[in-house]
C-alpha cells in the first residue's frame, strides 16, 4: 500500500474542498493518506523524512503566510499553487485569467445586475489575474464589478 502524505492548510473553503477530493482519491486507489499540518519550511522537510511516505502532495502557500514553494522535500512532491511558476518542479495550479472569465459569464447568464470581487488586498498575483479577467468578461456585457477587501468582510 502506498503511503501519501498530504501537507496542507485548512485556512479556506476551496482548499478543504481541494483536501477532500484528494482524500476521496486516495481511498479508491487504495492508498494510505496523512494529513498533516506544517508550521514552516524546516517542519515540512522532518516531517517528510520521519514519516517515510512513499510521495507528498504539498499546499504551496497559506494566506496566513506559509510558504513552502522554494522547500525542497526529501520524497517525491506535488505541489499546489494557485499562481506560481513551478521552478521545475511538478505543480497543479489553476488558470485564474480563465476563472474568472467562466465567472463573470456564469453570473452574467444569471441576468444579474451587480456585480463584486472581494480579495484580500494587497491582491497577491493571482487575484489580480482573476479580477482583470474578470472585469474584462463583465465589461463585454455593459457590467462592472464592485471590489471589496476581503479583510473587511471577516
Amino acid at each position: 500500500m502506498k503511503t501519501i502524505l498530504l501537507m496542507t492548510h485548512f485556512e479556506s473553503s476551496v482548499f478543504r474542498a481541494i483536501a477532500e477530493s484528494i482524500s476521496i482519491c486516495s481511498k479508491k486507489r487504495g492508498w494510505a493518506l496523512h494529513i498533516i499540518t506544517a508550521a514552516d519550511a524546516e517542519n515540512a522537510k522532518g516531517i517528510a523524512e520521519s514519516w517515510h511516505a512513499d510521495g507528498c502532495i504539498v499546499y504551496a502557500s497559506s494566506p496566513s503566510g506559509l510558504n513552502l514553494k522554494n522547500t525542497t522535500l526529501p520524497i517525491p512532491a506535488i505541489y499546489i499553487s494557485p499562481a506560481w511558476e513551478s521552478d521545475g518542479k511538478l505543480t497543479v495550479s489553476h488558470d485564474s485569467c480563465i476563472t474568472g472569465c467562466i465567472a463573470a459569464r456564469e453570473l452574467g447568464d444569471l441576468g444579474l445586475d451587480n456585480f463584486a470581487f472581494a480579495a484580500d488586498y494587497p491582491l497577491p498575483l493571482w487575484a489580480e489575474k482573476r479580477l482583470s479577467s474578470y472585469s474584462s468578461e463583465l465589461a463585454k456585457r455593459g457590467r462592472t464589478a464592485n471590489e471589496y477587501d476581503g479583510n473587511d468582510l471577516r
